[in-house]
Order: C-alpha cells, then sequence, then structure tokens
C-alpha cells in the first residue's frame, strides 16, 4: 500500500499544478496537495492518530537566508492545510550541519531557531500520519519574503521561533 500511495504522489505532484487527494486510512477525512511536492512517510507509529505533521526537510544545499524563506514557504504550506509543521534539518543535512551537537541539538534549525512546534522529533516519527516536504524550491514558492505580504504573515505567526535563539541574549 506504501508503495502505492508513493509512486501516485511522485507521478501526480510532479506535474506542474497538479492536485491529488491522498486517502491514508488511519485519518477520518482525505487531504488535498495542491502546492507543495510531499511524500507519506512510511511509518508504522501509532502515536497521534489525529493528528497530521508535515516535517519540512531541505534536499540541496543552499544559504542561510534561502533557506530561511524555504521554510516561511513550507509553512505557509502547512498553515493552509492544517498540518502540524517540523522542520527537521537533522535527518536532512545543510551546509551548516555538524557531526557533534551544537546548543544541545543536531538539528540545524535549532543552532538558531526555536522549533515551531512543541512536539519532539521522536514523537513525530513514531506517529501515524507524517508527511515530509520534497525539499527542493519550486516555481510556486516565493523567493523575496520581504515583499510577500502571506509570508511576513506567516513569519508574524511563528515569530517566536526567530527570536529567541537570533535575538534573545541582546533583548532586556
Amino acid at each position: 500500500m506504501y508503495k502505492i500511495i508513493k509512486n501516485l504522489l511522485r507521478k501526480h505532484l510532479f506535474d506542474e499544478g497538479a492536485k491529488l487527494i491522498v486517502e491514508n486510512t488511519s485519518l477520518a477525512n482525505k487531504i488535498l496537495l495542491d502546492s507543495s511536492k510531499c511524500f507519506l512517510s512510511n511509518t508504522d507509529g501509532d502515536l497521534h492518530k489525529d493528528k497530521v505533521f508535515y516535517v519540512i526537510q531541505i534536499s540541496q544545499y543552499s544559504g542561510f537566508f534561502s533557506n530561511f524563506a524555504y521554510v516561511l514557504n513550507e509553512l505557509k504550506i502547512a498553515d493552509n492545510k492544517g498540518f502540524i509543521p517540523f522542520i527537521d534539518f537533522q535527518n536532512f543535512k545543510t551546509l551548516y550541519s555538524e557531526k557533534i551537537f551544537f546548543k544541545s541539538s543536531l538539528n540545524t534549525w535549532e543552532y538558531y531557531f526555536n522549533q515551531v512546534s512543541d512536539y519532539k522529533i521522536d514523537d513525530i516519527y513514531n506517529s501515524k500520519n507524517v508527511l515530509i516536504s520534497e525539499g527542493f524550491w519550486n516555481n510556486r514558492m516565493i523567493m523575496n519574503v520581504t515583499k510577500s505580504a502571506e509570508l511576513k504573515k506567516i513569519f508574524k505567526k511563528y515569530e517566536r521561533c526567530a527570536i529567541k535563539r537570533c535575538l534573545g541574549r541582546y533583548r532586556k
């Protein structure tokens, strides 16, 4: 069943503007994916059966602000679909990844920012419904975050995640 869903996702989501309804038997409703290419994780987990996690990963080595803009675009998708986002730059490496713990984490995102949800990485990957972003920019994403009202709104919503790590020590 997993291979069938995976092949359907690949077939339909790689076409420009494609829409696909993925039916996960453990969900009561259907999930419509139309603005990001993503994959259903092969998890046998049984945690959080009523939630859908959207793991944001990056599959290319990009610069810091490119990664940041990419994450904002993926957060917008998670928000629009009602998914719980989680940024995983631990299992999906970036240019800034370390081989040893840095600031008590191996997740590059957490070197600079707080995580966007309160769930732990192990809990997410042991959950029933886990979607993983493809990790590449697509033509629907906005690169210039300062000129996008949508991305400014997303940044404002998740601002607490950015402030503590980057600016927290300078705030009074």
